[in-house]
């Protein structure tokens, strides 16, 4: 792992709470990510994060450079808007001047953007974007209705990495010989996990397990995962009240040994450990959370050869949507968004695939050697 460009740190006057923005990389005088608020965020993790930022907009053909926000505090407290919101207000010079941070884990984009518009926070566009009047017009006017816009009940911000993460299954599962029907395991119900889990379904997956926060709920022969959907609450956990059919609840750390083919974590960094990696069964595992793998893990799981999409790949729909919207690579509908995903994520996992065949490497490897961004 590489030095970042720029770290800045920050102490909260009125909590315990710290944070740092971290600058990965800067490309076309912009840089973008994420803003977790969880009480496990650290330096180190943010600075990961932010590299992992820089390839997958690399990975996404899209011109922007890496960056990443953390927040170590209790998302759960009542006063963790406030805690986000003088964050925020610390961190205006850079972000009016290139630098944004979206929501991430522990962070909702509507509070995001809601705390950015009371700050009076004007964020800058990309050079190219901000130079070119017409796609700057289409970028003020068509992002705001596209949010509007919503697919299978879910919004299109809270949809689309999620469907990303689907579509990476399903091409590296293909790739890989799989069988229709295959049985899949996610960590993670919020917007990623959920919408995997959806889509998955919608092609014919059998989704046999969903853990979050509280447990994990099973069902041999598949989920009945809008109902799962529909019991959630605003965090993203399931409501077991709420729910309609039928499933076992488990540990929420039993997804790990499940006998299934394809494993998605889509909740936090670092749940595949060595020791998780050692008795792994699943024959492909897609990262749909930023960073779920630690690097020791990584190496059992090279040294097995279980197949990986990495989650620069896997997780790129939210960065893929915006920016293909604004640079007017798609048209700006949901279908043209779903469209425009599925064509990049698909190339990007044949491509990595391809690569690692040929020369005989890991699948990330051969992603860290394709996608590497120019600094």
């Amino acid at each position: 792992m590489r030095d970042p460009y720029v770290v800045i740190e920050w102490s909260d006057r009125k909590s315990e709470a710290k944070g740092w923005l971290v600058i990965d990389s800067i490309r076309d005088e912009f840089a973008a990510g994420g803003l977790r608020m969880n009480v496990t965020v650290n330096r180190e993790e943010v600075e990961r994060l932010a590299q992992v930022m820089s390839y997958k907009y690399v990975a996404a053909e899209a011109e922007i450079g890496g960056a990443k926000g953390g927040i170590i505090y209790d998302y759960h407290k009542e006063d963790a808007l406030e805690v986000m919101e003088r964050y925020l207000e610390a961190m205006k010079p850079y972000l009016e001047n290139g630098i944004t941070v979206g929501a991430d884990l522990g962070t909702r984009a509507e509070d995001v953007r809601r705390i950015k518009q009371k700050l009076g926070i004007e964020e800058k566009e990309p050079k190219t974007i901000r130079e070119n009047p017409e796609l700057a017009a289409r970028s003020q006017e068509v992002i705001p209705k596209i949010l509007k816009e919503t697919v299978e009940g879910l919004d299109m911000d809270r949809f689309v990495t999620g469907y990303g993460v689907a579509v990476a299954a399903d091409e590296g599962w293909k790739l890989t010989g799989g069988t229709p029907g295959a049985a899949v395991a996610i960590q993670g119900f919020g917007s990623v996990g959920g919408s995997a889990a959806l889509w998955l379904e919608k092609l014919g997956y059998k989704v046999v397990a969903i853990a979050d926060i509280k447990g994990m709920y099973y069902n041999e022969e598949g989920l009945d995962i809008r109902d799962l959907l529909d019991a959630r609450n605003k965090l993203g956990e399931v409501d077991l009240d709420k729910m309609k059919s039928r499933c076992q609840v488990r540990d929420r750390d039993a997804w790990l040994d499940l006998d299934v083919d394809i494993l998605i974590p889509a909740a936090v960094e670092d749940v595949i450990t060595r020791e998780a990696a050692e008795t792994i069964k699943a024959g492909l595992i897609v990262e749909g959370a930023n960073i779920p793998t630690t690097p020791e893990a990584d190496e059992v799981i090279k040294q097995r050869g279980i197949h990986l999409v990495p989650d620069f790949i896997a997780n790129l729909g939210s960065v893929c949507f915006f920016n293909s919207v604004e640079s007017c690579k798609c048209e700006p509908t949901p279908q043209g968004v779903m469209d425009r995903l599925e064509d990049v994520i698909r190339r990007d996992v044949q491509k990595t695939f391809a690569y690692a065949s040929e020369h005989g490497i890991y699948a990330r490897d051969a992603a860290w050697i394709l996608f590497k961004p120019e600094m």
